[in-house]
C-alpha cells in the first residue's frame, strides 16, 4: 500500500479515474468499479496508518486508528455490496408486516453510520497530513485545505497527492 503514496498526482488520478469509468459489459464494470473503490480506500487508508507512523516518529501525539480502520472497512464493504446490488437489480422486498418498518429504520440508520464514516475517513486523514505538515497539534483550521482538496478530489488530487509524496512517500 505504502507504492500509492508515492505515486505522482497523475498517476493515481489516471489509476482511479480508469477504474471508475468503465462501462461495459455489466460484469467487467462491477469488477472496475469494485477495484476503482479498493484502490481509492486503500490510499486513504495507507495515509491514515503511515502518517500516524511517521507522527510517532516526530515525537507528538498519534490518534487512535481503530475506529478509522474499521470505517475504512466497512466503508469498502457495504458501497461493493450496495454496487453488486445496484448493477444486478436485484432489490430487497420486505413483506407487509409490522417488522418492514423495522427493516426500514434499521437501514436507514445503516446509511447514517455510512454517512458518518466517510466523513471521520475524511477528517482523520486530512487531520493525520495537517500534523504532518505543521509538526504539531492542529485545529480545523490548520487542516481545513486538506478536507477540501479531497472533497474535489479531481482537482484536489494535483495539490494533495505532492504533499503526500513529500510528507509520507518515500524518502
Amino acid at each position: 500500500m505504502k507504492v500509492l503514496l508515492s505515486l505522482k498526482h497523475w498517476q493515481l488520478l489516471l489509476l482511479l479515474v480508469v477504474c471508475c469509468v468503465w462501462t461495459q459489459p455489466v460484469a467487467v464494470r462491477i469488477v472496475t468499479n469494485s477495484l476503482g473503490l479498493l484502490l481509492f480506500m486503500s490510499w486513504f487508508y495507507a495515509i491514515g496508518i503511515y502518517g500516524q507512523k511517521k507522527i510517532a516518529q516526530l515525537g507528538l501525539p498519534v490518534n487512535n486508528t481503530l475506529l478509522f480502520r474499521v470505517n475504512v472497512l466497512v466503508v469498502l464493504l457495504v458501497t461493493i455490496v450496495q454496487l453488486i446490488l445496484k448493477e444486478s437489480n436485484m432489490q430487497l422486498i420486505y413483506p407487509e408486516t409490522r417488522d418492514a418498518g423495522i427493516a426500514y429504520f434499521l437501514m436507514q440508520a445503516g446509511q447514517f453510520y455510512l454517512f458518518f464514516a466517510a466523513v471521520y475517513i475524511v477528517v482523520f486523514v486530512s487531520n493525520t497530513v495537517g500534523k504532518l505538515i505543521c509538526r504539531r497539534e492542529v485545529t480545523l483550521v490548520d487542516y481545513w485545505d486538506n478536507i477540501i482538496f479531497i472533497l474535489f478530489f479531481l482537482i484536489g488530487i494535483w495539490f494533495f497527492q505532492p504533499r503526500i509524496n513529500r510528507l509520507i512517500g518515500t524518502n
